[in-house]
């Protein structure tokens, strides 16, 4: 399987080379398939079907994938009964391509869109999503489109997403013999995921000391699920008698909290459910403590009260808060066109009576006009997203393909009545 988690850029590769490679791999196999393929300059593109000059129906997935971190095989695809594990087996290397067949069935079976049917396919969803600013700028925007990024049934309401930067300067350290100690400190390959690693330096009279303290990667979204590794390493610290600002700091406002209680900035809503917050990355020297919260807030939350919240709590430590994302909540009503038909679609293959519900992830649904997060994960099902072992039901991931195929004929007729 290609690595292509985001790398260093080139002129032809703006998130690198193993990421254009992925959707050169793509575009490959959909062109032996008989589609259409279009570049738009390694940041993202897109596989096509339909009549020329109709408005356009998509499904927007995404290529890049978050980093292996402890996962030796992350990138060696091994299929263990009915699961397929690699990374990107379910996020969202596995989704895209049933996508691709879904519309291969459509087509095999004589189907004439009335619309162009588009698979847009990104290379920056897990680092900002760059891919589809470009995206936004270069190429013809979809009328309606889902992402298969998320769960079933239909994602109408997305949280916010804050990263916050916090910075905690120290004066001095100590160990628990009062004598002066110098500490490092490296955790997290990004926000959105929960630190399975830290690697701590302790330096005593000359004497350097190299700590190691595991933890258990999971989706920043559900914090929870995860155990992470600089709460291990800092309590490890405390508890060994060392102490400095930023021990202090890290044991009073952030430690073992998932719901930013400690902050001040816990809130909840029916629609989404509670604030969460994951330390993604820590980074301790001498001189200062710095670490990067992923926070995602409920749709009814205010994003600026949150960051003036955290920047209160810093004060005391004469510490310092910078917000350099934010991506503004998705909320769209349940009689949305696009919600109804989808949950409709999900509902007869299904034989279920389920309502569109509201997540902690965010997808391209924020990015593009027109999209909502649609599966493929379904409900009670256990993936393993941004872990070691993440995996795909084969059988689910076929389910969802007959669930797309039809998503698209629904869409099809629903969008050709609109513009009618």
């Amino acid at each position: 399987a290609v690595p292509s988690v985001k790398g260093e850029p080139t002129s032809t590769a703006p998130f690198g080379s193993e990421t254009r490679r992925a959707l050169e791999v793509f575009f490959e196999h959909a062109e032996m398939l008989g589609f259409s393929t279009h570049h738009l300059d390694g940041y993202c593109g897109y596989v096509e079907w339909g009549p020329a000059g109709a408005p356009i129906i998509a499904a927007v997935c995404h290529l890049d994938v978050v980093p292996a971190g402890t996962w030796q095989q992350a990138f060696e695809p091994i299929r263990l009964d009915e699961k397929l594990y690699g990374r990107g087996s379910c996020d969202d290397k596995g989704p895209a391509v049933i996508v691709l067949y879904a519309l291969k069935a459509l087509r095999d079976k004589g189907y004439t869109p009335q619309h162009r049917f588009r698979i847009i396919l990104g290379l920056d969803e897990e680092s900002g999503s760059a891919c589809m600013d470009y995206y936004r700028k270069k190429a013809e925007l979809p009328v309606a489109a889902f992402t298969p990024d998320a769960d079933f049934p239909v994602i109408a309401a997305e949280k916010g997403l804050l990263h916050l930067k916090l910075s905690i300067p120290i004066q001095e350290t100590h160990d628990a013999a009062g004598r002066p100690a110098r500490i490092t400190l490296k955790a997290g390959t990004r926000a959105n995921v929960v630190p399975d690693e830290a690697v701590v330096d302790v330096e005593v009279a000359g004497t350097v000391e190299q700590l190691r303290y595991a933890g258990k990667s999971a989706h920043a979204s559900k914090p929870e699920t995860g155990e992470n590794a600089v709460d291990k390493g800092m309590q490890a610290l405390a508890e060994a008698g060392y102490d400095n600002q930023v021990i202090q700091f890290y044991d009073a406002l952030l430690a073992r909290d998932h719901n930013g209680e400690k902050l001040g900035i816990a809130c909840s809503d029916e629609r989404s459910g509670k604030l969460t917050v994951n330390v993604g990355l820590a980074r301790i020297s001498p001189e200062k403590g710095e670490f990067l919260l992923d926070v995602r807030y409920p749709v009814t939350a205010d994003s600026s009260f949150i960051i003036e919240t955290v920047q209160k709590a810093v004060s005391p430590w004469n510490g310092s808060c910078e917000s350099p994302v934010h991506s503004a909540p998705l909320n769209l009503p349940d009689d949305h066109p696009l919600v109804a038909t989808l949950m409709e679609t999900y509902n007869e293959v299904m034989g279920t009576k389920a309502k569109p519900i509201g997540i902690g992830g965010g997808t391209y649904a924020r990015s593009l006009p027109n999209t909502v997060a649609f599966g493929p994960v379904f409900p009670g099902e256990v993936v393993n997203l941004h872990e070691p072992d993440e995996a795909v039901n084969l059988n689910s991931l076929l389910k969802s393909g007959v669930i797309y195929a039809k998503a698209f004929l629904r869409l099809d007729a629903v969008y050709a009545d609109s513009e009618t």
